[in-house]
């Protein structure tokens, strides 16, 4: 996917598209699976963050500036719930 057609996926999405929110994540869960394996202690832990970043991306799609980057926005969601779930 070119960086011309995430973003028109992701302006989908926040018009309130799902089928174009089902192509970003099928475009970018796997790296964000990667960064999360990175940090969680197991693949399960991973899996699990996976899913919930990626709700919680969705439901923030708003604050989400389209000026910047949508895959540095989401791997700086991602990071921050992983330190989160190890605070915890």
């Amino acid at each position: 996917m070119t960086q011309a057609t995430l973003d028109q996926g992701v302006q989908k999405a926040r018009e309130g598209h799902r089928d174009a929110w089902g192509e970003v994540y099928r475009e970018l869960s796997p790296s964000v699976y990667r960064l999360c394996r990175r940090v969680l202690p197991t693949q399960e832990d991973a899996e699990d963050a996976t899913m919930e970043i990626f709700l919680k991306a969705q439901i923030r799609l708003d604050q989400y500036d389209p000026e910047r980057p949508f895959k540095a926005w989401l791997y700086r969601v991602a990071a921050n719930h992983c330190w989160d779930f190890l605070r915890k």
